[in-house]
């Protein structure tokens, strides 16, 4: 993308899809606005789609319609404290209202003409950890699957071709820190986004000083602060019923 194989951005589509609150009796503290706050699916898993598309296409979204649903208004709370995430609910339960969203469809806008749209969900069946995009420019489109992290397929009008990770070895610890065929997961991802940071604690080089949409070797408080912005778009927008700036 960096190097403008793709061409103009066009479209990026996709989704991050779970299923760990799909039933009524699945509870967790994320449920709870005094815990978790206004938004629930969008502001979990939501922000990390949002943060990758924008990371990797190198464009900003500008604008959102957001449309959200709650497929669950009541659920029921165990009596019983600490119930984990992805954990079941045992035990007696109370039935209690959830104005937090299960799940958003999502149409967003690039500032640079380009159009997208993805699916948040935390009530899709069979779905784990289904996080994917697809980003589509004028002369090539490439594909993302976040549990086949180590394939990516590139698509142009004459073929489709799935890159894997190069064998050759990197000099000195990096990302990956694996050779090919030894698949990295979430918790490397964490371990790989630490080195950075704890590096720049050491050089006293920040990744602060990296401005506008160049790549940082880890996010910033400003990046957080934009997912923030991102969520507070999405709920004024599917409040209002109508597209939304960030601003």
């Amino acid at each position: 993308v960096a190097q403008g194989d793709l061409g103009t951005l066009r479209l990026v589509h996709g989704a991050y899809l779970q299923d760990w609150l799909a039933d009524p009796t699945d509870w967790n503290w994320r449920v709870e606005p005094a815990a978790g706050g206004a938004s629930r699916a969008v502001a979990d898993i939501g922000t990390h789609w949002f943060d990758t598309v924008e990371h990797v296409t190198g464009q900003r979204i500008e604008a959102v319609f957001a449309d959200l649903a709650t497929f669950m208004p009541i659920r029921r709370r165990p009596r019983q404290a600490g119930v984990e995430a992805f954990g079941k609910t045992e035990g007696e339960t109370d039935a209690v209202s959830i104005t937090s969203e299960d799940a958003a469809t999502i149409l967003v806008r690039f500032a640079g003409g380009g159009r997208g749209s993805c699916v948040i969900s935390q009530v899709s069946p069979g779905n784990k950890n289904a996080f994917s995009f697809e980003i589509a420019g004028e002369r090539q489109s490439l594909a993302w699957q976040q549990e086949r992290p180590e394939r990516l397929v590139l698509r142009s009008r004459e073929a489709s071709t799935t890159l894997t990770r190069s064998p050759e070895p990197r000099p000195g610890p990096g990302v990956p820190s694996l050779p090919a065929g030894h698949p990295e997961g979430w918790s490397d991802a964490l371990r790989d986004l630490f080195r950075p940071f704890y590096a720049a604690i050491e050089t006293g080089v920040n990744a602060a000083d990296v401005r506008e949409m160049e790549i940082a070797p880890y996010p910033t408080l400003e990046a957080g602060a934009r997912a923030l912005r991102f969520v507070d778009a999405v709920l004024r927008s599917s409040r209002e019923q109508r597209w939304t700036r960030l601003v």
